[in-house]
């Protein structure tokens, strides 16, 4: 389960996300996940292929999530990151306080 401003969502047994709360985060995509994780005003799922799937809100292309696989994600205020299976850390979204300037691993 996570929780952002305006909305929260959780992981149900068969892998589906629901949400409840802000009109634009309601509608999670159909399909299996392994997490989820609520920014303010977008979420992000992971995909059982390891995919990331972002929803709701794009001021800041924080739901732009780039193509490729991974382990985790973490949506922040206005940017989401996810941990590639290389361990490499990816931030997409809103730079104003450097959120996309992950240290290298």
């Amino acid at each position: 389960m996570s929780a952002g401003a305006y909305h929260t969502c959780g992981l149900r047994s068969d892998g589906a996300i629901q949400c409840w709360g802000a009109n634009e985060q309601q509608r999670p995509p159909a399909g299996s996940f392994t997490a989820v994780s609520a920014g303010a005003s977008h979420t992000c799922g992971l995909r059982s292929d390891g995919a990331i799937q972002c929803w709701g809100t794009n001021y800041y292309g924080e739901i732009a999530a780039p193509a490729g696989s991974f382990t985790a994600v973490s949506a922040g205020r206005d940017h989401t990151c996810g941990l590639r299976t290389s361990g490499a850390i990816e931030c997409w979204g809103s730079n104003q306080y450097g959120q996309t300037d992950a240290p290298a691993p």
